[in-house]
């Protein structure tokens, strides 16, 4: 392989740059860099209360109190309606918060979503929820071969 000039390769560098090969910027798949507008807030009401909202629009960083504040004042029933919402969806079969599609989640951060989605939370009141012990019922082959799995050296 043939050794480039220092030169040459900065060239190379300046000319890829310029026709846009080369970015440092993740954008989704078929949306411009410049138009790049994240669903965050659409997501995170999807999360929430499981339907599109695309009056929530776009923003480039998600900022669960201001969506709290924008839901409270589009929901029916304002933030009390929207806890009983959160509380049908726990009782439900589904479960809750709810998987937000793909589409709609297109270039936002599985971190960053899954942070916004807890402060979400906490801002509405909705962290924790029952959670279920299942302590009546017989372990499966799995967790009895798990506790039978112990350190040679252990009890003796």
């Amino acid at each position: 392989m043939p050794v480039l000039p220092v030169t040459a390769s900065r060239a190379r560098r300046r000319e890829v740059g310029r026709i846009g090969a080369v970015s440092n910027r993740a954008t989704p798949p078929g949306v411009e860099p410049r138009q790049a507008g994240l669903r965050w807030h659409q997501a995170l009401g999807y999360a929430l209360l499981g339907r599109v909202d695309p009056a929530l629009g776009t923003q480039d960083r998600p900022d669960p109190a201001a969506l709290m504040a924008d839901l409270d004042r589009r929901y029916e029933s304002g933030r009390q309606g929207l806890l009983d919402a959160v509380a049908r969806a726990r009782a439900g079969a589904g479960g809750w918060p709810y998987v937000v599609p793909d589409d709609l989640r297109a270039g936002l951060g599985a971190a960053q979503f899954a942070a916004a989605l807890g402060e979400l939370r906490r801002v509405l009141g909705a962290e924790g929820g029952p959670r279920l012990v299942l302590s009546d019922r017989r372990l499966d082959a799995a967790e009895q071969a798990l506790l039978r799995d112990v350190p040679p050296h252990h009890g003796s």
